[in-house]
């Protein structure tokens, strides 16, 4: 039986962290974001920004449809044969809606922290992907709430919305994963 948890969230919000957390309970983990840094790839840009990845995401849903990414995803998970699954990341109603479809048991968390604290957790972890000030990490983050003038855009607020559970991850970080690991048992899941 394939059990599938989404982790959700704004840029910042800890979805990595509490997905490196389950993957050290035994979970395999699989990345919406890391299907749009291989599209960038196949494009030749080596070392995309937040805003590129963006537009890849975008460009792919309008081309092939709004659960693209987690079909290509789901293509990954198959070739495993994991049966606790984590996919980190989605950001349109189309993913969510594909996963739900093809998981045996389908579970989506989403994680809630101020803007404040994401921004300060986005500056910390320094990727060079990420934007440094705080006006175009406001600009990226607006984009990636919901796109409305693109049908195919970032909609991670509508995403946020069809979850089955919302943590609270401006907690210390054991209390979050306590939350998580307590959901999941709660859900059999676990």
């Amino acid at each position: 039986m394939r059990k599938v948890v989404a982790i959700v969230g704004r840029p910042g919000s800890g979805k990595s962290t509490v997905a490196e957390f389950l993957v050290g309970q035994g979970f395999k983990r699989f990345g919406l974001g890391d299907i749009c840094r291989e599209e960038a790839a196949v494009r030749g840009n080596m070392k995309p920004t937040r805003m590129d990845l963006q537009n890849i995401g975008d460009s792919l849903r309008k081309k092939f449809g709004n659960s693209i990414l987690s079909e290509r995803v789901w293509e990954k998970i198959e070739v495993g044969s994991a049966d606790l699954v984590i996919v980190e990341g989605s950001r349109h109603p189309g993913d969510i809606k594909f996963l739900q479809d093809k998981a045996d048991k389908f579970l989506c968390l989403a994680l809630l922290v101020s803007p404040e604290i994401r921004y300060k957790r986005v500056i910390d972890r320094g990727l060079s992907q990420d934007p440094r000030e705080w006006e175009k990490f406001l600009e990226f983050d607006r984009r990636d709430a919901a796109d409305l003038d693109n049908p195919n855009g970032q909609s991670t607020e509508a995403v946020i919305a069809l979850a089955d559970y919302k943590i609270d991850a401006a907690l210390p970080e054991e209390k979050v994963f306590e939350r998580v690991e307590e959901v999941l048992k709660k859900e059999g899941i676990i």
